[in-house]
Protein backbone atom coordinates (compact mmCIF):
# COMPACT_ATOMS: atom_id res chain seq x y z
CA UNK A 1 0.00 0.00 0.00
CA UNK A 2 3.03 2.57 0.53
CA UNK A 3 4.68 1.62 -2.24
CA UNK A 4 1.46 2.04 -3.85
CA UNK A 5 0.84 5.23 -2.69
CA UNK A 6 4.26 6.83 -3.00
CA UNK A 7 4.01 5.67 -6.75
CA UNK A 8 0.63 7.98 -7.41
CA UNK A 9 1.71 10.72 -5.33
CA UNK A 10 5.79 10.75 -6.38
CA UNK A 11 4.14 10.63 -10.23
CA UNK A 12 2.20 13.67 -9.69
CA UNK A 13 4.93 15.98 -8.10
CA UNK A 14 7.26 14.78 -11.13
CA UNK A 15 4.62 15.74 -13.13
CA UNK A 16 4.40 19.19 -11.88
CA UNK A 17 8.21 19.67 -11.60
CA UNK A 18 8.84 18.65 -15.32
CA UNK A 19 6.04 20.83 -16.39
CA UNK A 20 5.47 23.89 -14.67
CA UNK A 21 7.34 23.45 -11.91
CA UNK A 22 10.70 24.69 -13.61
CA UNK A 23 9.28 27.50 -14.98
CA UNK A 24 7.94 28.87 -11.72
CA UNK A 25 10.77 28.01 -9.73
CA UNK A 26 12.86 29.82 -12.42
CA UNK A 27 11.43 32.84 -10.71
CA UNK A 28 12.26 32.43 -7.17
CA UNK A 29 15.40 31.13 -7.33
CA UNK A 30 18.71 32.35 -9.00
CA UNK A 31 20.69 31.00 -11.71
CA UNK A 32 23.22 28.53 -11.63
CA UNK A 33 26.67 29.36 -12.33
CA UNK A 34 28.37 27.16 -15.05
CA UNK A 35 32.08 27.12 -14.22
CA UNK A 36 33.33 24.67 -16.77
CA UNK A 37 33.27 20.77 -16.11
CA UNK A 38 33.76 19.12 -12.53
CA UNK A 39 35.09 15.52 -11.43
CA UNK A 40 31.89 13.77 -12.13
CA UNK A 41 31.36 15.27 -15.37
CA UNK A 42 34.80 14.37 -16.68
CA UNK A 43 34.41 11.14 -15.17
CA UNK A 44 31.39 10.25 -17.67
CA UNK A 45 33.83 12.31 -20.61
CA UNK A 46 36.56 10.14 -19.85
CA UNK A 47 34.38 6.52 -20.01
CA UNK A 48 33.25 7.74 -23.24
CA UNK A 49 36.69 8.20 -24.36
CA UNK A 50 37.38 4.10 -23.76
CA UNK A 51 37.44 1.62 -26.31
CA UNK A 52 35.26 -1.41 -25.75
CA UNK A 53 38.15 -3.52 -24.46
CA UNK A 54 38.73 -1.51 -21.76
CA UNK A 55 35.14 -1.02 -20.81
CA UNK A 56 34.24 -4.33 -20.62
CA UNK A 57 37.38 -4.44 -17.91
CA UNK A 58 35.97 -1.85 -15.65
CA UNK A 59 32.72 -3.53 -15.82
CA UNK A 60 34.01 -6.45 -14.80
CA UNK A 61 36.26 -4.72 -11.95
CA UNK A 62 33.44 -2.85 -10.68
CA UNK A 63 30.87 -6.03 -10.51
CA UNK A 64 33.85 -8.20 -8.45
CA UNK A 65 34.15 -5.03 -6.52
CA UNK A 66 30.80 -4.83 -5.37
CA UNK A 67 30.40 -8.88 -5.36
CA UNK A 68 32.88 -8.72 -2.86
CA UNK A 69 31.15 -5.96 -0.66
CA UNK A 70 28.07 -7.37 -1.08
CA UNK A 71 29.76 -11.20 0.15
CA UNK A 72 31.41 -9.19 2.56
CA UNK A 73 28.04 -8.03 4.20
CA UNK A 74 26.41 -11.65 4.63
CA UNK A 75 29.62 -12.94 6.01
CA UNK A 76 29.02 -10.19 9.00
CA UNK A 77 25.24 -10.87 9.24
CA UNK A 78 26.23 -14.77 9.74
CA UNK A 79 29.19 -13.65 12.78
CA UNK A 80 26.97 -11.80 14.13
CA UNK A 81 23.57 -13.46 14.12
CA UNK A 82 24.53 -16.65 12.48
CA UNK A 83 21.82 -16.32 9.34
CA UNK A 84 21.21 -13.68 6.58
CA UNK A 85 19.30 -11.00 8.36
CA UNK A 86 18.33 -8.63 5.67
CA UNK A 87 18.46 -5.19 8.26
CA UNK A 88 22.07 -5.78 9.25
CA UNK A 89 23.31 -6.53 5.73
CA UNK A 90 21.95 -3.64 4.70
CA UNK A 91 23.01 -1.70 7.28
CA UNK A 92 26.71 -3.00 6.80
CA UNK A 93 26.41 -2.91 2.83
CA UNK A 94 25.70 1.08 2.74
CA UNK A 95 28.88 1.52 5.85
CA UNK A 96 31.28 -0.61 3.60
CA UNK A 97 30.18 0.95 0.61
CA UNK A 98 30.90 4.97 2.10
CA UNK A 99 33.95 4.01 3.55
CA UNK A 100 35.10 2.64 0.30
CA UNK A 101 33.77 6.13 -1.49
CA UNK A 102 36.55 7.96 0.37
CA UNK A 103 39.03 6.46 -2.08
CA UNK A 104 39.51 8.94 -4.96
CA UNK A 105 40.16 5.92 -7.07
CA UNK A 106 37.37 4.22 -6.83
CA UNK A 107 34.97 7.00 -6.28
CA UNK A 108 36.63 8.57 -10.15
CA UNK A 109 36.17 4.79 -11.60
CA UNK A 110 35.31 4.95 -14.97
CA UNK A 111 32.29 3.33 -15.55
CA UNK A 112 30.89 3.19 -11.96
CA UNK A 113 27.95 6.01 -12.46
CA UNK A 114 26.69 4.18 -15.65
CA UNK A 115 26.49 1.06 -13.75
CA UNK A 116 25.21 2.24 -10.61
CA UNK A 117 22.71 4.11 -12.94
CA UNK A 118 21.47 0.84 -14.64
CA UNK A 119 21.15 -0.96 -11.24
CA UNK A 120 19.09 1.98 -9.87
CA UNK A 121 16.64 2.07 -12.53
CA UNK A 122 16.61 -2.04 -11.83
CA UNK A 123 16.02 -1.25 -8.73
CA UNK A 124 13.07 0.93 -9.63
CA UNK A 125 11.31 -1.14 -11.72
CA UNK A 126 11.18 -3.78 -9.04
CA UNK A 127 9.96 -1.38 -6.30
CA UNK A 128 7.36 -0.43 -9.27
CA UNK A 129 6.31 -3.42 -9.75
CA UNK A 130 5.29 -4.63 -6.02
CA UNK A 131 2.52 -2.09 -6.53
CA UNK A 132 -1.17 -3.12 -6.28
CA UNK A 133 -3.60 -1.17 -7.64
CA UNK A 134 -6.75 -3.37 -6.71
CA UNK A 135 -5.42 -2.81 -2.69
CA UNK A 136 -4.73 0.85 -3.75
CA UNK A 137 -8.65 1.30 -4.62
CA UNK A 138 -9.78 -0.59 -1.74
CA UNK A 139 -7.34 0.46 1.05
CA UNK A 140 -7.69 2.92 3.50
CA UNK A 141 -7.10 7.01 2.15
CA UNK A 142 -4.86 7.15 5.64
CA UNK A 143 -2.34 5.74 3.51
CA UNK A 144 -2.61 8.66 1.54
CA UNK A 145 -2.39 11.11 3.95
CA UNK A 146 0.29 9.72 5.52
CA UNK A 147 2.49 9.74 2.87
CA UNK A 148 1.12 12.89 1.19
CA UNK A 149 1.85 14.65 4.43
CA UNK A 150 5.83 13.19 4.86
CA UNK A 151 6.05 13.79 1.07
CA UNK A 152 4.76 16.95 0.15
CA UNK A 153 5.94 18.50 3.58
CA UNK A 154 9.61 17.50 3.29
CA UNK A 155 9.44 19.14 -0.37
CA UNK A 156 8.27 22.49 1.06
CA UNK A 157 10.84 22.25 3.53
CA UNK A 158 13.75 21.81 0.93
CA UNK A 159 12.51 24.09 -1.44
CA UNK A 160 12.10 26.92 1.68
CA UNK A 161 15.76 26.25 2.82
CA UNK A 162 16.73 26.81 -0.67
CA UNK A 163 15.28 29.95 -0.46
CA UNK A 164 16.57 31.12 2.42
CA UNK A 165 19.98 30.02 1.86
CA UNK A 166 20.04 31.10 -1.49
CA UNK A 167 20.75 28.24 -3.50
CA UNK A 168 20.09 28.32 -7.50
CA UNK A 169 17.40 26.66 -9.32
CA UNK A 170 19.02 23.90 -10.48
CA UNK A 171 20.54 22.75 -7.57
CA UNK A 172 17.48 22.72 -5.69
CA UNK A 173 15.46 21.21 -7.98
CA UNK A 174 18.04 18.39 -8.90
CA UNK A 175 18.48 17.67 -4.96
CA UNK A 176 15.07 17.70 -3.75
CA UNK A 177 14.10 15.01 -6.97
CA UNK A 178 17.39 12.87 -5.75
CA UNK A 179 15.40 12.99 -2.35
CA UNK A 180 12.13 12.14 -2.85
CA UNK A 181 12.97 9.94 -5.97
CA UNK A 182 16.59 8.74 -5.38
CA UNK A 183 19.87 8.85 -8.01
CA UNK A 184 18.06 7.17 -11.05
CA UNK A 185 16.06 10.39 -11.66
CA UNK A 186 19.11 12.52 -11.79
CA UNK A 187 20.27 12.41 -15.19
CA UNK A 188 16.69 12.70 -16.91
CA UNK A 189 16.23 15.93 -14.79
CA UNK A 190 19.73 17.49 -15.44
CA UNK A 191 18.57 16.78 -19.21
CA UNK A 192 15.48 18.80 -18.67
CA UNK A 193 16.89 21.45 -16.50
CA UNK A 194 19.88 21.15 -19.73
CA UNK A 195 22.59 21.04 -17.22
CA UNK A 196 24.99 18.15 -16.82
CA UNK A 197 26.82 19.84 -14.20
CA UNK A 198 24.63 19.03 -11.59
CA UNK A 199 24.52 15.43 -12.25
CA UNK A 200 26.92 14.91 -9.15
CA UNK A 201 25.69 17.30 -6.56
CA UNK A 202 22.20 15.14 -7.50
CA UNK A 203 24.15 11.68 -7.43
CA UNK A 204 25.52 12.50 -4.45
CA UNK A 205 22.46 13.55 -2.60
CA UNK A 206 20.22 10.86 -3.56
CA UNK A 207 23.13 8.34 -2.62
CA UNK A 208 23.75 9.80 1.13
CA UNK A 209 19.69 9.78 1.07
CA UNK A 210 19.54 6.00 0.67
CA UNK A 211 22.36 5.56 3.33
CA UNK A 212 21.21 7.41 6.38
CA UNK A 213 17.14 6.03 5.51
CA UNK A 214 19.16 2.86 5.67
CA UNK A 215 20.86 3.34 8.82
CA UNK A 216 18.08 5.18 10.15
CA UNK A 217 15.17 2.96 8.85
CA UNK A 218 17.43 -0.14 10.05
CA UNK A 219 17.42 1.43 13.34
CA UNK A 220 13.84 2.60 13.87
CA UNK A 221 12.84 -0.92 12.74
CA UNK A 222 14.84 -2.92 15.54
CA UNK A 223 13.54 0.11 18.13
CA UNK A 224 9.45 -0.52 17.01
CA UNK A 225 10.56 -4.75 17.06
Amino acid sequence: MLNATDLVLGGLYLLIIMSIGVKILTRIFPAFNHEGLDEGEMDLVNWQKLDLSKKVFHSFLLLILSAAVVGLSVLISHLISGEEVPGIIIFFLTAIALVLSFNKKIRHFEGSQEWGQYFLMVFCLAVGSLANVSQLVSGSSWYFVITGLTMFGSIILHFLCCYFFKIDRDTAIITSMAGIFGPAFVAPMSQVLKNKSILVSGVTTGLMGIAIGNFIGVAVAYLVK
